[in-house]
C-alpha cells in the first residue's frame, strides 16, 4: 500500500539531494577556477613587468650611446 507513496519519496529525496550536491560541487569548483586564474593573472602581470623593465633599460643603453651620451 505504502510501497509506491515510499518510492516516490525516495525519488524525490535522491534528486533532491543530488542536486543541492551538485550546486554546491559547482559552486565550489567555479570558486577554485577564479582563484587560479587571478594567481595566473599576477603572475603574468609580475612577468611582463620585469620584461618591460628590461626593453626599457636595453633601449635607454642604445640611446645613450646612439647619441654620445655616457654617464
Amino acid at each position: 500500500m505504502f510501497n509506491r507513496s515510499r518510492r516516490n519519496l525516495a525519488r524525490w529525496f535522491t534528486l533532491s539531494m543530488g542536486s543541492i550536491l551538485i550546486a554546491v560541487a559547482g559552486a565550489i569548483y567555479y570558486q577554485a577556477a577564479v582563484d587560479r586564474l587571478e594567481v595566473t593573472d599576477r603572475l603574468l602581470y609580475k612577468k611582463a613587468r620585469v620584461m618591460a623593465a628590461s626593453v626599457q633599460y636595453e633601449f635607454s643603453e642604445q640611446s645613450q650611446h646612439f647619441f654620445g651620451c655616457v654617464r
